[in-house]
């Protein structure tokens, strides 16, 4: 057989003539593809040459089009190569499942897994991971032998809770280590391909816009009939309930969507089964499962039935606990009628339970949350969106294209459909408008969302680094590359405005000084303040409470006028008063009605420590001795009315103004002038506005690691640039809020607990959103006055962390969620009675109480492992972790 057999596609042929592949490289690929059954796309034939030419190489292509290929060729190249690898997911359930397919794949002894709280094989040369495990490693060291990163799902760089993760690891990431990315189609790559060669190395950009099997959009009214969706755009879809007078018509007004039941058997009459039935939240997936049971129907075959009954029992008697559950018992009686669910709620034995059916043929629908969009391989003939609408916690909005895309690209299963189908159920939020722009629009690109953490400014510090070089790490982000775009548009506008400031100052005065008719300008403003002080604008007097201790004024008395000097304002509902000093040394209360005027331009004259703020009581003390005034009085007799009226004139605004030529302009062109000058101060505010947006953009990441810097400094975890015993702490920890945690341990809240009190403290970290019944937590405490108290005191801790972030204007999330706390106590206490425990001690969905577990224990491992932890309590907490790791808390670890 030649070098170039008909298994080397020309690509690689080529490249292999220009010298750029060694035969070795021919028969590397050449072993690899013979482990599959069909030729590779020109895509992957691309990235796989990329690979073998030593490049890193990002890939964009739909869901399902092949991209874990790619990644299956880095990590074969790597393993051939001795080399190791990173395979890193953003998921711990998908990080779970890479790992399980790998150790197929390539064998149990060459893959490990490093999640937090599940650790294999660590020393294995294939390491599965999630984005924070890298990422922390690259902070503190890296991996010994590192050849290649694959960044799966790396359009997750644009989630605004996760993104920053992923830049931090391509910013960190050693040189010589070769990234392979996998993202769904976004518009964006190319600026993305130009970031990474930026800041890590060159990498080749290969964007692959077709689906391997086509796909159909269509939409469904609320009598389940199925239209393409040109039935839309011309019309010819009337929704059920539409209304009658004509108003509004291309906008659904009915209260409900499709019954899934109904949509079902459409689809089974098509033959679109098996289909993803999603449905954007857990209670309506599961009422979607009951209406399906309600109806009787079974999709499956009798000799499916039986498959699925061996499936569940094999099941159940692996883990016993998953029939316990009334919920549990519904998901497994749907099962046995064809139909699962599928959400972060589930127990996790049952979410694998239903995929593996699935995967199998057994489960013809699955109702399913948009979570299941990510990931899992679950290819369907078809898939159902019930509305495009979805509630977040900023109200209602429409599904962007990315997302959409993201979930129809499950319909359609390679090399068994002609074409995948995704049906969309409309409902009265979904106008005509908004269906047709989500579904035909573009690709959305990815923006960057990142935002510096306290464990990722810590460990910077940690790094010994200069400020300088630091400045650099952090303003190598791909949020700063996408700002250079911003930066580079308003220093165009800057420019812009600086000439046309430039032409409007050349403004041809008839005096040649087009400046003083700004000067003119700025007076006659000070003269409209000044009236205004003074109660002449528009009729009005405002009270002269601003006259300041000191100041003289002209007091109206029955004889006359008379000078006065301002001793207080006391500011009064209804009717504010004045202390004033007159001439012959009494002091008075006056009505501020009786002031005339106000020497504003007259400096005033410095009081005694004796005459500021008296009180009623002290007015006659001061009437009985005038020592307090007399010095006062003294500076006052200096003045005369008359001389006081003519320097008001002279030297306040109003006298100014009249000695500035515009007020009299020779040439009648103050008009003029003044239209052209304000010209001028338009394009000046105007430019003002841009330079300091120029300012903000240009340091808006330096400004905000100096601002988490300074509150690190505040509680004492950094000193003077560099991370204190606390710090060091904070470095080590993965949290949304490393300062909380570490400040809950330096304050010595967890100390004096035992295992059970800790873990329920440690619970109230979590980063898990969804607790449970608010009343069982009261519940609790009322005979733990312990825990309530200490409960408080993290409290307390947080509402701190939280005032001084404020305080910073820094918007990182601290919060305490004590919904797990009765849960936790009876499970480290040793109860096993899991049913019991969700039932009567959480009273939410298991799967939510699951995943507070194994972050809990992820927590618990963190704080045991760290060195700034005292060593009691670190065995203390090591230990709880062990205890809380056991059943199906630990059966559930390599399955979420």
């Amino acid at each position: 057989m030649s070098i170039l057999s008909d298994v080397i596609p020309n690509a690689l042929a080529d490249a292999y003539h220009q010298g750029r592949l060694q035969a070795l490289d021919l028969d590397l690929y050449r072993s690899f593809q013979a482990r599959y059954s069909f030729p590779f796309d020109d895509f992957q034939v691309q990235a796989i040459r990329a690979i073998l030419e030593g490049d890193s190489v990002i890939v964009s292509a739909p869901t399902g089009a092949g991209k874990t290929l790619i990644a299956e060729f880095s990590i074969y190249r790597a393993l051939r190569a001795k080399q190791r690898i990173a395979y890193t997911t953003p998921l711990k359930a998908l990080s779970n499942q890479k790992y399980a397919d790998f150790c197929r794949q390539f064998g149990v002894a060459e893959a490990g897994i490093l999640t937090g709280d599940v650790k294999v094989n660590s020393t294995a040369p294939l390491l599965v991971m999630t984005t924070e495990i890298l990422r922390n490693m690259f902070y503190t060291g890296g991996l010994s032998g590192l050849g290649f990163v694959v960044l799966d799902e790396c359009h997750y760089m644009g989630d605004s809770a996760r993104g920053t993760v992923w830049e931090e690891i391509i910013v960190n990431a050693p040189k010589d280590v070769r990234l392979v990315a996998l993202s769904a189609t976004v518009s964006n790559v190319e600026e993305i391909a130009d970031w990474i060669s930026l800041v890590h190395r060159p990498i080749v950009a290969i964007t692959h816009p077709d689906r391997p099997v086509p796909l159909q959009y269509l939409v469904c009214d609320q009598s389940a009939q199925v239209y393409p969706i040109d039935a839309l755009r011309h019309g010819a879809l009337r929704g059920t309930g539409e209304p009658s007078d004509g108003r509004d018509r291309r906008r659904w007004r009915a209260r409900w969507v499709a019954d899934p039941t109904q949509v079902i058997e459409e689809l089974a009459e098509r033959e679109w089964l098996p289909a993803i039935y999603f449905i954007f939240s857990r209670a309506g997936c599961e009422r979607a499962m009951d209406s399906l049971l309600a109806d009787g129907t079974s999709l499956l075959t009798t000799q499916q039935s039986r498959e699925v009954e061996q499936a569940i029992q094999e099941a159940v008697q692996e883990t016993p606990g998953m029939n316990d559950s009334l919920l549990n018992q519904t998901i497994l009686q749907a099962l046995r009628r064809g139909a699962g669910l599928h959400h972060a709620g589930i127990l996790p034995t049952i979410k694998r339970l239903t995929e593996t059916l699935f995967e199998r043929g057994l489960t013809k629908v699955v109702f399913a949350t948009e979570t299941m969009s990510l990931g899992i391989h679950m290819p369907a003939r078809s898939v159902v969106l019930q509305s495009l609408t979805k509630r977040t916690d900023q109200g209602f909005r429409t599904l962007t294209h990315n997302e959409l895309t993201q979930m129809a690209g499950r319909a359609g299963r390679r090399g068994i459909d002609p074409q995948g189908q995704c049906v969309i159920a409309l409902d009265h939020r979904d106008s005509v408008e908004s269906v047709l722009t989500v579904v035909e629009g573009p690709s959305e690109p990815i923006e960057s969302q990142f935002r510096l953490s306290y464990g990722s400014v810590a460990l910077l510090l940690s790094s010994g680094s200069s400020p300088e070089i630091i400045r650099r790490q952090v303003e190598s982000s791909f949020g700063q590359y996408q700002n250079l775009k911003r930066i580079c548009r308003v220093e165009d506008e800057a420019r812009k405005l600086e000439a046309s400031l430039a032409e409007a100052r050349a403004y041809d005065a008839p005096c040649g000084d087009f400046s003083r008719i700004g000067r003119y300008r700025a007076l006659r403003q000070e003269v409209a303040e000044h009236r205004r002080r003074e109660g002449r604008e528009r009729g009005r007097r405002r009270d002269p409470l601003d006259a300041e201790p000191g100041r003289l004024v002209l007091l109206r008395r029955r004889g006359g006028g008379t000078l006065g000097v301002v001793l207080a304002s006391h500011p009064r509902k209804g009717r504010s008063v004045v202390d004033v000093l007159l001439p012959h040394g009494t002091p008075v209360r006056a009505k501020i009605s009786h002031i005339k005027k106000i020497f504003w331009a007259t400096p005033a004259i410095p009081l005694p420590h004796g005459l500021r703020q008296p009180g009623r009581d002290h007015l006659r003390d001061m009437a009985r001795q005038s020592d307090y005034s007399r010095a006062v009085v003294e500076q006052m007799e200096k003045y005369s009315l008359n001389e006081l009226l003519e320097r008001e004139r002279r030297d306040g605004p109003e006298g100014q103004i009249e000695a500035v030529e515009c007020h009299r302009c020779p040439w009648n062109a103050q008009p003029r002038c003044d239209q052209a000058w304000k010209a001028v101060e338009q394009i000046e505010t105007r430019l003002g506005q841009r330079r300091e947006a120029l300012r903000v953009i240009k340091n808006a990441y330096w400004e905000e690691f100096c601002r988490v810097q300074t509150v690190l400094e505040r509680f004492g975890a950094a000193r003077d640039a560099k991370l204190t015993s606390k710090g060091v702490l904070v470095a080590s920890l993965r949290h949304d809020n490393e300062l909380l945690v570490a400040e809950v341990v330096h304050r010595g809240i967890l100390a004096d607990t035992t295992s059970a009190e800790a873990a329920c403290l440690c619970s109230c970290l979590s980063e898990e959103s969804r607790s449970g019944d608010s009343s069982a937590v009261k519940r609790f405490l009322k005979t733990r006055a312990k825990l309530k108290r200490k409960l408080q005191q993290i409290e307390s801790v947080a509402q701190t962390v939280f005032e001084a972030q404020r305080e910073h204007h820094l918007s990182l999330p601290v919060s305490v969620n004590p919904g797990f706390l009765p849960a936790v106590y009876r499970w480290a206490s040793g109860d096993d009675d899991w049913t019991s425990i969700v039932e009567e001690s959480f009273g939410g969905h298991e799967g939510d109480l699951i995943r507070a577990f194994r972050r809990v224990i992820d927590v618990l491992r963190q704080l045991s492992d760290s060195s700034e932890v005292p060593q009691a309590l670190a065995s203390l907490l090591g230990e709880t972790a062990r205890r809380l790791d056991r059943g199906i808390v630990f059966e559930s670890a390599l399955i979420i």
